[in-house]
């Protein structure tokens, strides 16, 4: 449910900036590695490397990103962010940090710790619930 409303507000925030989340993520990937292959850049932002070819061509669209395909195997994305890519990056980098703020002002420090701790701890609670249903599946077969 968390996740949910949290996946609401950013679509809505960067919505204003003519990016979606996983727009915000290619750029910030090709800002910090500049060069990457699309399976890199779809890990990235966690959609597969068919979706990626959409994403990319939507920015190249927009003007954030130009791009030239890599000699060799031909999966290299060898993209630039451009000038007005910059800028949409960091105005949406401002905003979702505003949005961390916000959020961490919400909270005492006391719970905020609590809630960071607990939500560290989540992935490998649910490690243990596949792993633990994964040996009933087998005893029960």
């Amino acid at each position: 449910m968390c996740d949910r409303e949290l996946a609401q507000h950013m679509t809505r925030l960067l919505a204003e900036l003519d990016l979606t989340e996983a727009q915000y993520g290619v750029l910030q990937t090709l800002v910090h590695l500049r060069r990457a292959s699309s399976a890199t850049l779809a890990r990235s932002v966690s959609v597969t490397p068919q979706a990626m070819v959409g994403l990319v061509a939507a920015l190249e669209r927009k003007g954030y990103i130009t791009r030239k395909f890599g000699r060799g195997a031909g999966r290299v994305i060898d993209a630039e962010v451009t000038a007005r890519g910059k800028e949409a990056y960091e105005a949406a980098k401002r905003r979702v940090r505003a949005l961390d703020r916000s959020l961490r002002r919400s909270y005492t420090d006391e719970e905020f710790d609590q809630l960071v701790g607990l939500l560290e701890r989540l992935p490998g609670v649910l490690g243990r619930l596949d792993d633990q249903r994964g040996s009933r599946r087998r005893v029960d077969d």
